[in-house]
């Protein structure tokens, strides 16, 4: 299944685009630079590493603004130009994100379209944690409607299409679809309720393993089993449904809780291609004894959905703790059921200088147990980073950071570590108006 037609989403933004020009336009240019030299002893996490790297990464940014009274429009640019001591470990990522929306008298519309290229040390962060230099694109688009019945109820529905392609044979593409509807009530002017229904479908690239068949063979010693080894090729494509109920509610001035309850139902089917008909022959020759892949059987699962978070907003210092537990698509070509705890804390400490502390715990496990088709995700993380800016003035700032990495990976039970120290300098020229 292809979901993204790139010619189209094209298109669709040269027609919005002459559509914007045509009416009474303000633009807005705002442009930044950041340059940053790091040391890390395990960038890509692996276990035993004992080389430290060390590196510089330039980032140009822009983000460009067209808006009209009830259009809004923003093209949001990132390069990055990344450097190190060691070959192997060089990258150019980009990434584009264009957003897109229309107020109308009772309702509003829009749309996001992102483009990602960069390598396996970002995407695989919050994914199967095999992070490497190989190149991954990540395409997306997110059409949004919203219809207001009134000041305090309004229905909301999203659809995400999305599209991951690697360039290396040991992470697999899919193609994901979701959408959701949301109703929204204003129940008073601290206390917002939801009730939202979502519906998801999930398909694989074929990704190739090699699994052991075992024939049986008569000797003049008697019988002896003989290995052969099959390569196989396998599909996962999984529909699910979820429902969630929940609220936001302002419970002083500055604190505020939100949360959303329920549970997502999967259905996942599996496709094996066997170009060398092992199978055929197992199930025609008794002799053969099977120890690969012919028959899978599909899987039904059931997991909690839930995202809840408490915050808190003062003059000086804002907090946040968040809990989620949700499906997401996994590089190792099936879903994952992702559990994760964040916390974040930042203080002003003067007019010119911030600090912040993040922490972030993550859990990945594979929805399909019952089919061990040999590569999984199963595993724990958790990264933790304190960062320091201080506004030299209007345009530079200085940042330094430290961050710590962690992860343990059930399939071959060993944990990897690592420590990034950072010194960033960034640039931001007058904003342009016109």
């Amino acid at each position: 299944m292809r979901l993204l037609n790139k010619n189209q989403v094209v298109v669709a933004l040269l027609v919005t685009t002459a559509s914007i020009m045509a009416n009474a336009v303000e633009y807005r240019l705002e442009s930044a630079v950041k340059v940053y030299v790091s040391h890390d002893n395990n960038i890509n996490l692996i276990p035993d590493f004992d080389q430290s790297l060390y590196g510089e990464t330039v980032a140009p940014s822009i983000d460009l603004q067209a808006n009209t009274e009830n259009w809004k429009n923003s093209l949001e640019t990132e390069l990055l130009f990344s450097n190190f001591n060691r070959p192997g470990y060089d990258s150019d990522d980009q990434k584009v994100d264009y957003n897109s929306s229309y107020q109308g008298e009772s309702y509003r519309a829009g749309f996001v379209v992102q483009a990602v290229h960069d390598t396996t040390r970002t995407s695989e962060t919050a994914d199967s944690g095999r992070a490497s230099n190989e190149r991954r694109k990540y395409y997306s688009l997110s059409p949004s409607y919203s219809y207001y019945f009134s000041d305090k109820q309004w229905l909301t529905t999203t659809a995400t299409l999305s599209k991951a392609e690697y360039k290396d044979d040991r992470y697999t593409g899919y193609d994901n679809a979701q959408i959701f509807a949301e109703w929204n009530y204003v129940y008073s002017e601290q206390l917002r309720l939801f009730v939202r229904a979502n519906a998801n479908n999930y398909e694989s690239d074929g990704r190739t393993q090699l699994f052991t068949f075992v024939r049986v063979i008569d000797t003049p010693f008697g019988q002896f089993p003989q290995q052969q080894l099959i390569e196989q090729n396998f599909v996962t494509k999984t529909e699910g449904s979820g429902f969630q109920l929940g609220g936001n509610y302002q419970i002083t001035e500055k604190l505020a809780a939100f949360g959303l309850f329920g549970f997502s139902k999967t259905d996942s089917e599996y496709e094996v291609t066997d170009d060398s008909d092992a199978c055929a022959l197992t199930a025609n020759d008794p002799t053969w004894v099977l120890r690969g892949a012919c028959t899978l059987a599909g899987q039904n699962s059931s997991t909690d959905s839930i995202d809840a978070s408490l915050s808190w907003t003062g003059e000086r210092q804002n907090w946040s703790l968040n809990y989620s537990i949700q499906t997401q698509p996994s590089s190792d070509g099936y879903l994952l059921e992702s559990e994760r705890v964040s916390a974040d804390w930042s203080i002003r400490l003067t007019a010119k200088d911030k600090l912040r502390i993040a922490a972030v715990w993550g859990d990945n496990q594979a929805l399909d147990d019952e089919n061990n088709l040999g590569v999984r995700s199963e595993r724990t993380y958790n990264n933790v980073s304190a960062l320091y800016n201080r506004r030299i003035n209007e345009s530079w700032l200085l940042g330094g950071s430290v961050q710590y990495r962690y992860q343990d990976r059930e399939i071959n039970r060993t944990s990897a570590e690592g420590v990034t120290g950072r010194i960033t300098v960034t640039y931001w020229p007058q904003v342009k108006q016109w």
